[in-house]
């Protein structure tokens, strides 16, 4: 099911459990309360880690087990630098770019704990790696 500016016949369908899989833009985590989503797929990568963190966190809002896979190539990063660089105000411009560098960061980075990696960004000191992410569990 394709999801997209607040179809009503198609929201009730989700909300209903009528339809399981919905594919939809990064709005969908603002607007509609969805449960039990356990799998959240990425296709490209986001501008910032803050809106990974706020799409990935979509799923397991129920307490349940849930995944986020994040679907990565250098040409989404060349993709959205490009569009970041429309930006005409120069500050918001350079913030956005630096967002965006962190986030490639974030995908290439092939050791550390992903959930160590995006908390400590987002101001939330976390120790212990998580066992779960990508990155741990290449080590296990």
């Amino acid at each position: 099911m394709v999801y997209h500016s607040r179809n009503k016949k198609q929201e009730q369908d989700m909300l209903s459990g009528k339809k399981h899989i919905i594919a939809a833009t990064s709005a969908l985590s603002m607007g509609v309360d969805i449960r039990n989503v356990d799998l959240v797929i990425h296709y490209n990568m986001p501008m910032s880690l803050a809106d990974y963190y706020q799409m990935a966190g979509r799923a397991g809002r129920e307490g349940q087990h849930a995944r986020s896979i994040l679907l990565y190539t250098p040409d989404d990063y060349t993709e959205n630098h490009w569009l970041l660089k429309c930006i005409e105000e120069k500050g918001a411009r350079n913030r956005a770019l630096r967002r965006l560098d962190e986030m490639k960061e974030f995908c290439e980075d092939e050791e550390q704990c992903m959930v160590i990696t995006l908390l400590n960004a987002l101001g939330d000191s976390h120790e212990n790696a998580c066992r779960y992410c990508t990155n741990c569990q290449k080590g296990r």
